[in-house]
């Protein structure tokens, strides 16, 4: 504004050139007066009217000048009051690109590669001897170099979250590593390496829980906020990996699957600030590791943050897919790759109504996205989509039951219901003395009460040589773990189960073993020995009856608001 205000007050005044042109005038008129023998009089007459005409001008450029500051003002007035009235979750993005921390980090690589590599090796070399698979006898990480050039952070982005500080970072990797795997089956040697690596992905680096002494942090948790792109090149050497199909199919499997699934949020990988082995007496460096395996296991939860609950209710003008009748349209429902649910198939129907209602568990509110996709049953061939809708968690208001009815992308549209609802900090139902009152959890029907969330971190002391599977039943619900063979004496099994909690008419959890000698776990029961701990939960090593091993488990019970929106509640979602 201030330099159209400059731009046109300088608009009017007169250039060097007209001021000579005119005093040039000026001074052969009064020549030619005298010459000629008229009266001087002319010459006042002519000034006067050279006077006149430079003041008018001046006045109207003067008032275009005001016109032209009024009109600017009054659009950068306009611009700021529509700019006001943006909705709130209209957003201009917060990520800032940081070169400065490139820089930095290019600095800091030589010392920070080693660290990556000591915690990547944690991670890897667990997977490739825990997962051995069928026809070879041994599989190891004989190398791992990250190479000289860092990661490429191209955005940063900071996370509002209580109690810690949060950063995500958009980064991409295509450095010079060196990653060798390499496997025997009988006399058959083979080394793989993975070339040309390259990940591109967002990760999440949480410094917590906060502390008032220096670095005022105790632990840096990493991990992708979703699924990373990984490209890479496998190669054997002179041994092409088409002649050894099983290894070629297990590394693609656990570099594609089982690598990004241990990185991804909300599995962290959790490095704590103290070291207990600095620790100056024995008694010292016991209560050190006590406190940090503690602190790891808390940092280390992979509950869920809250439910969300979908009505579906029905859709209009579907696309006819079908050349003999109609579609058979069903819907998907989804937020990632690790639960999916759908609805019942309605024949021969372009109008179906379904009014039926799913829950599935929310991990991260901020980034997830619910998809919605309409497909038709087909018995021989592929289901083709007939439309899809995506809605983001965060465009709706916790516990707040709000209707849509959405185009699908495609033909048709679709009604249904959505609501969010958050865990509560503790579950609900809980009276003096920590003591589980289950006439609290009110029943929500056709809703859950909420959600039991059962880890299962480690097997020790097995007397087993051979894979070994964990079996967790609650309700009529049965989960396994992979079958994993132990990694120095620990089976590391690290896998969450989720158990919707319907009621609580049968409250315990029962465990057992799959190739391993050993009696079925005495049942846990869920009133007694988890809800009274909160949000929390248990984690802690459970013995089997004949002595023979123990489980590590980590159980969290989470429940919901029972509340029911209400109708200003709605208006305020809209």
């Amino acid at each position: 504004f201030s330099r159209f205000h400059a731009t046109h007050h300088m608009k009017g005044a007169p250039t060097i050139a007209a001021v000579g042109a005119r005093t040039g005038a000026l001074a052969l008129l009064t020549f030619l007066c005298g010459a000629l023998g008229f009266s001087i009089l002319w010459c006042g007459i002519y000034l006067a009217m050279v006077a006149y005409d430079h003041h008018r001008r001046t006045k109207a450029n003067g008032l275009v000048h005001e016109v032209n500051v009024q009109r600017a003002a009054h659009k950068f007035a306009n611009l700021n009051k529509f700019v006001e009235q943006f909705p709130n979750w209209v957003q201009f993005s917060d990520v800032e690109k940081c070169h400065w921390l490139n820089d930095m980090l290019m600095q800091l690589w030589p010392y920070a590669k080693e660290a990556t590599e000591v915690t990547l090796r944690g991670v890897l070399e667990p997977l490739l001897a825990e997962n051995v698979p069928t026809g070879l006898s041994e599989l190891t990480l004989s190398t791992l170099d990250m190479g000289h050039i860092p990661p490429l952070v191209t955005g940063v982005n900071t996370v509002q979250s209580e109690g810690m500080v949060a950063l995500d970072l958009d980064i991409k990797f295509a450095g010079e590593s060196k990653i060798v795997v390499s496997g025997s089956s009988g006399p058959l040697n083979v080394a793989v390496r993975i070339k040309d690596l390259e990940v591109v992905g967002t990760l999440r680096v949480m410094l917590a829980p906060l502390s008032d002494e220096i670095p005022c942090f105790q632990a840096i948790s990493i991990s992708f906020i979703k699924k990373p792109e990984i490209q890479y090149i496998l190669s054997a050497g002179k041994v092409p990996l088409s002649a050894i199909p099983v290894l070629e199919g297990f590394i693609n499997k656990q570099i594609r699957e089982g690598l990004a699934t241990v990185l991804l949020w909300p599995r962290k990988v959790v490095i704590p600030m103290a070291d207990p082995t600095k620790a100056e007496t024995d008694e010292l460096r016991a209560e050190m590791e006590k406190e940090v395996e503690e602190l790891v296991n808390e940092l280390s939860d992979c509950s869920g943050f809250g439910l969300l609950r979908i009505n579906v209710k029905h859709a209009v003008n579907l696309k006819n897919v079908d050349r003999l009748g109609k579609s058979d349209p069903y819907v998907s429902l989804f937020l990632d790759d690790r639960e999916k649910k759908h609805t019942r198939v309605i024949e021969n129907d372009l109008n179906p109504t379904w009014n039926e209602q799913h829950e599935l568990v929310v991990y991260e509110p901020s980034q997830q996205v619910l998809h919605m996709e309409i497909k038709d049953d087909d018995d021989v061939g592929i289901n083709r989509l007939l439309g899809k809708v995506e809605i983001p968690i965060a465009t709706l208001v916790p516990d707040v039951t709000k209707e849509l009815t959405l185009p699908l992308e495609g033909q048709g549209s679709v009604t249904l219901s959505l609501a969010h609802k958050p865990f509560l900090p503790r579950p609900a139902g809980l009276v003096e003395g920590g003591v589980a009152e289950p006439s609290g959890w009110k029943p929500q029907t056709p809703w859950c009460l909420g959600m039991l969330f059962v880890t299962v971190l480690k097997c020790r002391n097995l007397k087993s040589s051979k894979t070994t599977t964990v079996v967790v039943n609650f309700g009529d619900k049965e989960e396994k773990t992979w079958p994993l063979v132990a990694y120095e004496g620990i089976f590391n099994y690290d896998q969450i189960f989720n158990f919707y909690l319907r009621s609580l008419k049968d409250t315990k959890v029962r465990l057992s073993l799959r190739g391993a000698n050993t009696d079925v776990l005495q049942p846990i029961d869920l009133i007694k020995d988890v809800l009274p701990l909160g949000s929390k939960g248990v984690t802690r090593w459970f013995k089997f009856p004949n002595g023979e091993g123990e489980v590590q488990l980590r159980l969290v019970a989470k429940s919901v608001s029972s509340r029911e929106a209400n109708a200003d509640a709605d208006a305020d979602a809209d």
